[in-house]
């Protein structure tokens, strides 16, 4: 049974991404809604088959049950229950139906009538649309074009959506929004609430300096090879930060593996958004080495403003938004010219003028300034009216 939670929702969230202590756009999203309304934030189910480790019936039983939770002031997080083997086309659409009757019910019980689905992901969100078909909604294409597959949905989303934001220009022009009203949302980051710890994490005291690392999801955007290519050259310990991605395709596994293996890359794991500040100051350069695609270079690399935060320089590679931030960061057009400037960096000091400008930037682009353009949409849009007082 799903426990009783005392609240009338208003606003339903999906994410492609838990809630946990590592923050991506739809978690600051939910906080931002959350000053205006009660939200659910729907998390992905999680995905169990015979092979996965632990695998037993009673866990089986376990995961299908739904859990509904608070985890932040006027937001609660439902996990959907769901069958193991949900790779099979006949379990995927029997899930479909689970994840949407659990959050209908959800709903139901606690007279949330008549909410505004908010959709940040591309599978939940198909799912929410078909259950909830009348209610205003609110497409926000964040990264998701990690597919065809993924590109296709977003395309029937943005076709049934009242309101279609997108975290870059590129984003929203691959999208069909002739019919209704479109914004763009930058991604944004969340301030530290202190300064970072003094010194470097107690996991890197004892690594060769200088530290280049990088933070975040190690998934098939970024490049291995490249990442493989640098730590050949550097002189020094590549850091990563983060959990990698299930399911990659076997040829970045591979690579990925070769990487882990090399002497001077050091995988640390997946840290708490707390924790990333005491890392990133340790930094000596930070990096963005994303795969050349028309998917990567339309993204919103949510990492780089915190990067920037702290004054750090950044190596990337082209993506449209960290273009348009030049001479702040260094764009590299191709491998060895990544591989080149990272190695330069570190062997001289920063101009202490793009320093200070980096970090004005960083200020500038908060999510709390990010929630004034959406209070702006709100007043504007009477799909959203809801949201505006």
């Amino acid at each position: 049974m799903i426990p009783e939670l005392h609240f009338r929702t208003k606003v339903v969230i999906s994410s492609h991404a838990p809630w946990s202590e590592f923050y991506v756009t739809p978690h600051y999203v939910a906080m931002l809604l959350g000053r205006r309304a009660r939200v659910l934030f729907i998390e992905p189910p999680i995905r169990w088959h015979p092979g996965s480790p632990g695998f037993s019936a009673r866990r089986c039983l376990q995961v299908l049950a739904p859990n509904v939770r608070q985890v932040a002031p006027n937001i609660w997080a439902l996990r959907p229950g769901c069958l193991p083997l949900g790779r099979i086309r006949c379990v995927k659409k029997l899930n479909a139906i689970l994840i949407a009757r659990q959050v209908l019910r959800a709903l139901r019980l606690h007279d949330a009538i008549d909410p505004l689905l908010w959709l940040c992901d591309t599978e939940n969100a198909l799912v929410l649309r078909g259950a909830l078909p009348t209610a205003p909604c609110v497409f926000h294409a964040i990264d998701y074009q990690v597919s065809e597959k993924d590109a296709n949905a977003a395309v029937q989303l943005a076709l049934t959506s009242d309101v279609v934001i997108a975290s870059s220009r590129e984003i929203l022009a691959s999208l069909p929004v002739d019919r209704q009203p479109s914004y763009v949302l930058p991604n944004a980051w969340l301030p530290w609430e202190e300064p970072a710890p003094a010194g470097p994490p107690p996991e890197l005291q004892d690594l060769p300096k200088p530290y280049a690392g990088l933070i975040g999801t190690i998934g098939g955007t970024l490049d291995f090879d490249l990442l493989k290519d640098l730590a050949k050259s550097f002189q020094g310990s590549l850091v990563l930060i983060g959990e990698p991605s299930r399911g990659l395709p076997p040829s970045d596994a591979r690579s990925l593996g070769a990487l882990f293996k090399m002497p001077n890359v050091h995988h640390l794991g997946r840290k708490p958004t707390v924790a990333l500040r005491q890392y990133i100051a340790a930094f000596l350069v930070c990096l963005a080495p994303y795969k050349q695609n028309m998917r990567v270079y339309s993204s919103s690399p949510l990492k780089v403003y915190q990067y920037l935060s702290f004054g750090k320089p950044v190596v990337s590679t082209p993506v449209a938004q960290l273009e348009d931030l030049e001479p702040l960061i260094y764009v590299a057009r191709d491998r060895a010219s990544f591989v080149r400037t990272v190695c330069e960096i570190v062997t001289r000091p920063e101009n202490p003028e793009i320093i200070r400008k980096r970090q004005q930037f960083a200020a500038a682009n908060t999510w709390e300034a990010r929630w004034a353009t959406l209070v702006d949409i709100f007043q504007t849009e009477p799909t959203l009216k809801v949201l505006a007082a």
